[in-house]
């Protein structure tokens, strides 16, 4: 996936590419949380908007013979048109919402997205029901199947959704879940959302019991002064902290992937649960113990949405995670290097905002490790075959302040398999550090 940004608060240009692991650095107040941000919002937009309807000769083969074959690239073209379609809507009417901000602040703003490849290679199987039977929808590479599976009358949708609208939406899902991806943003909020979601929740409780008792009131004046305007990173956080409190512990997907799940228990240091709304810890190191949220540290609270993230979400899904080092020592900011690039491995794509050189330094062991001849150091170490990183599967840009010093642009960073990753601002800030005390010594 390929996005361009012009005129995005103080981001001048960016253009970049999404690849299985991005990394995203640069200094204080430079853009790049307006740059992940804008492309977190367009890609859950594009997921939940996409619209395909089959061609009327694929309809009428499906009425007459219960089913139909054809190839992805008869709909490649329209797949494009309602890409553009919605990218434009994006930039006009949702941008400025993405942010909780004023829409004149965006109005010179600009989104450009292409999705470079269509990628059809795993083959995938949608089970749907109309008031004609249930249907599937498979693919193999990109011949594209639909076929009746079981003619038996469905009741619970007679008559309620035209047969072919049902077999329109199906499409346009089995054709979103294919080209985009399940899709989360971590923000750096997010220690704090973890313990007073339900103090938000409280508040607005509050609100609308007031506005249902109280005839007099001036509703929108009240909804003015009163209701938060969050950004949709932070609203969607809240969401997804509810959603886990309110569900309890039915949230684990079956099929999450243990090694993956052993490695970010290693990293918390301990297991989570809920209970009557809250969410309980226990620490390895005690299993009968059980603390609240607040009886933690600030390292745990800011990875409790990474943990239930790898519960919920199968490989394929795409994370956003700003600060990643948040509250993290350097040894788990390590860890949390090689949780990232072992996630990367077995499929999700990962893009991280970061200051932290000791993660950066760390993803630079794990490209060493890819190329090195000395293959006996990566098990001394104790490392796994998981946590090499090739560099086919790195992107790596940083901010830079334009001649006009006022605006920044995005520059990709050179990485090699020899010396990794290198950050320029990094290397200067440790380099003065270490001249100074050069002179004290």
């Amino acid at each position: 996936m390929k996005f361009g940004i012009e005129n995005l608060g103080i981001i001048k240009k960016a253009s970049f590419n999404l690849n299985a692991l991005t990394i995203i650095t640069g200094d204080n107040n430079s853009g790049k949380t307006y740059i992940t941000e804008a492309v977190y919002g367009l890609l859950k937009e594009l997921r939940s908007k996409l619209e395909i309807h089959l061609l009327e000769k694929h309809i009428d083969r499906l009425e007459k013979n219960k089913k139909v074959e054809f190839l992805f690239d008869e709909y490649q073209d329209y797949v494009i048109k309602d890409i553009n379609r919605i990218v434009k809507s994006y930039q006009e009417d949702k941008l400025y919402k993405i942010f909780a901000s004023n829409k004149e602040h965006f109005e010179k703003s600009k989104i450009i997205f292409e999705l470079i490849s269509f990628d059809f290679s795993k083959s995938s199987n949608l089970e749907f029901k109309t008031q004609l039977g249930k249907y599937s929808i498979t693919n193999n590479q990109k011949h594209i199947n639909i076929i009746l599976i079981n003619d038996k009358i469905e009741e619970t949708v007679k008559n309620r959704i035209d047969v072919k609208d049902i077999w329109n939406m199906a499409f346009s899902v089995f054709i979103t879940e294919k080209l985009f991806k399940k899709v989360e943003y971590f923000c750096a909020e997010r220690s704090s959302i973890d313990q007073f979601q339900l103090d938000i929740d409280s508040n607005r409780s509050k609100l609308i019991n007031t506005l249902q008792n109280n005839d007099d009131i001036d509703v929108n004046l009240l909804l003015e002064n009163k209701t938060g305007k969050y950004p949709l990173v932070v609203s969607d956080y809240i969401n997804m902290i509810r959603d886990l409190r309110n569900n309890g512990n039915n949230f684990e997907n079956k099929l999450a992937n243990s090694i993956i799940l052993k490695k970010a228990n290693k990293l918390i240091g301990g297991n989570f649960e809920v209970l009557n709304d809250k969410f309980l810890f226990h620490p390895n190191t005690d299993s009968n113990l059980q603390l609240l949220l607040s009886e933690t540290s600030s390292s745990v609270c800011s990875l409790l949405g990474l943990n239930y993230f790898l519960f919920r979400n199968l490989p394929g899904s795409i994370l956003f995670i700003d600060e990643p080092e948040m509250n993290l020592h350097p040894k788990n900011q390590r860890e949390l290097a090689r949780l990232i690039v072992a996630m990367m491995n077995f499929g999700y794509k990962v893009i991280i905002s970061t200051h932290s050189d000791i993660i950066i330094r760390e993803i630079n062991t794990m490209i060493l490790f890819n190329y090195t001849t000395n293959t006996h150091i990566l098990e001394e170490e104790g490392y796994s075959n998981f946590e090499k990183l090739d560099l086919s599967k790195l992107n790596c840009y940083t901010t830079k302040k334009n001649e006009d010093n006022l605006t920044y642009s995005l520059e990709k960073i050179k990485v090699n398999k020899d010396t990794g990753i290198e950050i320029a601002s990094f290397d200067n800030t440790v380099e003065e550090i270490n001249r100074i005390q050069d002179r004290l010594l």
